[in-house]
């Protein structure tokens, strides 16, 4: 029978309980990374798919290539848009939260009622995580991004304005522009105009529904979701008549039309589409 060494067991033993610190540090770093969107999630770039892809189609250069990919790997900031139907409250409310919160250098106020900040903020404040969620599922606040919200803002919709969407799903400039059909009370309903959302894609068309009518609530009665091509929609541009009075020039007086992207800032959120094989 061997005999054990006690000098040598006490090493084994101080060998194995570093190698655990170890693992424990590597598995706490990745869950840090994984949580709070940390640069450091999208390891080794450079050797993932979605980087290959764009190499290879050879439209930029080796240093904008770099710039590029460098810039998709920058998290998405959190950005959200207070609806009017609760604005000012709401609005008091995230403004004292944030001084409590003492990051009042890191919020930034936009056009439309919309505030930004840093996605590692929120993950860092629970207080103002919490916020998002309660004030989102109440309805009185929409996270957008504000890129996606430029266009409607654009377009200056009133409260009169007969709106088409043509590929409004999953809903964001749909209920955008339901708001602001409503920001400008019109006298009686006869008055207001009506948003007809468009989704070719039955199942997003669904997601379109189901979103519209959990935000809108009643301001669902001046909506219309259809599920048409919206390179056939049919009378889109025909005047619009009815028996007793004069024919319009024109059925819709805004036209959205947010047409699929590339979809490259789905990467800042989602680190799964730079190992898809399917991205191309």
């Amino acid at each position: 029978m061997a005999t054990s060494d006690p000098a040598a067991a006490a090493v084994k033993r101080q060998c194995r309980s570093k190698s655990c610190l170890r693992a424990r540090k590597r598995r706490r770093r990745q869950l840090t990374d994984d949580t709070c969107g940390s640069k450091s999630r999208y390891c080794d770039a450079k050797e993932t798919i979605l980087e290959k892809y764009h190499y290879h189609l050879g439209w930029l250069s080796e240093r904008e290539h770099a710039i590029f990919c460098s810039t998709l790997r920058r998290p998405l900031p959190v950005c959200f848009r207070i609806r009017q139907s609760g604005c000012g409250a709401v609005a008091k409310d995230f403004q004292d939260l944030v001084l409590q919160e003492k990051i009042q250098h890191q919020v930034k106020q936009l056009p439309g009622n919309s505030w930004q900040l840093p996605s590692d903020t929120v993950f860092s404040c629970p207080k103002i995580r919490q916020w998002l969620t309660k004030n989102t599922l109440a309805g009185t606040l929409s996270r957008q991004e504000f890129v996606s919200m430029i266009p409607v803002l654009l377009l200056g919709i009133q409260s009169h304005h007969r709106v088409l969407d043509l590929c409004a799903s999953p809903g964001s400039k749909t209920i955008q522009a339901v708001d602001a059909l409503y920001d400008d009370h019109a006298t009686s309903l006869e008055e207001r105009g009506f948003i007809m959302a468009n989704e070719r894609d039955p199942s997003r068309a669904y997601v379109l529904a189901h979103r519209c009518k959990e935000t809108l609530a009643e301001r669902m009665t001046s909506v219309a979701i259809v599920n048409h091509d919206a390179c056939k929609l049919p009378n889109m541009l025909a005047p619009l008549q009815k028996a007793d009075s004069p024919a319009k020039e024109r059925p819709f007086d805004r036209v959205i039309c947010d047409v699929p992207c590339s979809g490259d800032g789905t990467c800042r959120k989602d680190t799964k589409a730079w190992y898809a094989h399917n991205y191309a």
